[in-house]
């Protein structure tokens, strides 16, 4: 008896069902490298807030980040020198390599801004302009840029600015005599990754100003603060959710303080 073998339709039905076994299984593989990847990101980030923690440690103020994303350019990886801008990580300054789980080697997915107020500063004479030193952050100094982080629904994860108050319990100014500050998650520096997309995503894509009931869903109404919420950049942070997929650290004024108090560097 002859067979007949396979006819068109059953080579079809064979090739649908490879298809759903293959997709079926391709779902959880590509959400397993999803996961390794934003775990080594992870993972990076640590290593970066670790290596500027010593840095600042060593040097008493933080290295401005790079400006350039270009590997071939001489300053690629190294601190412009302005610390009023968000940037790239200076990984030549901090001796790191940007090792990305999206191999993006030009290392522009990992992002890094600084307190102005911790960063790098040149102390020049006024008149001559000739360089002096570099100022060094103390005991005292507080911050400038009011860096606020968010999660996506709006909820602050640091501090929005320091609070402030006499011994009786009042709110005070923070610089008036007699204050007490009072600033447990009060962000000096944040570091973050742009995430698979290599865009940045949320409030950081327009971090600049942060948002007071101006229909953006951010109506913030703390105490202590100019109510135009001028000058003061709202980052994001927490889970991955809709059209949002970065990661993001920081480095808190106590958590540093702290540590640099506690190996003497700082009285």
């Amino acid at each position: 008896m002859k067979s007949r073998g396979f006819s068109l339709v059953d080579l079809a039905m064979v090739l649908f069902i490879v298809a759903l076994v293959m997709g079926g299984l391709l779902v959880p593989i590509t959400t397993a490298i999803e996961a390794q990847h934003r775990a080594a990101t992870e993972q990076g980030l640590e290593v970066i807030k670790a290596a500027l923690t010593s840095y600042a440690m060593e040097y008493k103020y933080f290295p401005c980040p790079s400006q350039i994303s270009d590997r071939s350019d001489p300053g690629w990886g190294k601190s412009s020198g302005d610390c009023s801008l968000e940037g790239f990580v200076p990984w030549v300054d901090l001796g790191l390599e940007p090792i990305d789980p999206w191999n993006d080697e030009t290392g522009e997915r990992w992002r890094y801004r600084v307190d102005p107020a911790f960063g790098y500063f040149e102390i020049r004479d006024p008149i001559t302009h000739v360089l002096k030193g570099l100022r060094e952050f103390t005991l005292f100094t507080m911050q400038t840029g009011h860096i606020v982080i968010a999660d996506y629904n709006g909820t602050l994860m640091t501090d929005a600015d320091p609070k402030c108050f006499a011994s009786g319990g009042a709110k005070v100014d923070c610089f008036g005599p007699h204050a007490t500050r009072i600033d447990p998650n009060y962000p000096i520096a944040i570091i973050y990754h742009t995430g698979s997309d290599g865009i940045a995503d949320g409030q950081n894509a327009s971090f600049e100003a942060l948002a007071c009931g101006n229909g953006t869903g951010y109506d913030f109404t703390f105490p202590y603060r100019d109510p135009t919420c001028q000058g003061k950049p709202l980052y994001q942070a927490g889970p991955a959710a809709q059209s949002y997929d970065d990661l993001a650290t920081w480095i808190s004024r106590p958590a540093l303080i702290n540590q640099m108090v506690k190996s003497g560097i700082l009285p």
